[in-house]
């Protein structure tokens, strides 16, 4: 089985943290572990199957629901999975296209 690399731009990593972080300052340690895991499930299943999540409408990227409040963007190149940014679903969406266009030029 050919399995896509995997990169995460510092946009990417950044936004992972801030996450985390978030869900361990309101919710718990475990909880914040199990997004870790969901977030490791994930991208397992991108690296044997990077066109596993819709594109988004006129665009090249795509958005992997992680969980119901939790999505990951990112676009396929020839060789790479490229991860742009994790993203709450909750924030403002108008700052979604800014980020993803911020992410895409790392």
């Amino acid at each position: 089985m050919n399995q896509k690399n995997i990169y995460w731009t510092p946009l990417a990593i950044s936004s992972l943290r801030e996450t985390h972080n978030f869900i361990l300052q309101h919710w718990s340690y475990k909880v914040g572990e199990h997004f870790l895991y969901l977030i490791d499930e994930r991208i397992d299943q991108l690296k044997i199957n990077s066109e596993i999540a819709p594109k988004i409408e006129a665009s090249n990227y795509r958005k992997l629901v992680i969980h119901k409040n939790i999505s990951l963007f990112y676009i396929n190149e020839t060789l790479i999975t490229k991860i742009l940014l994790v993203w709450d679903n909750r924030q403002n969406p108008v700052d979604l296209r800014e980020k993803l266009q911020e992410s895409g030029n790392e």
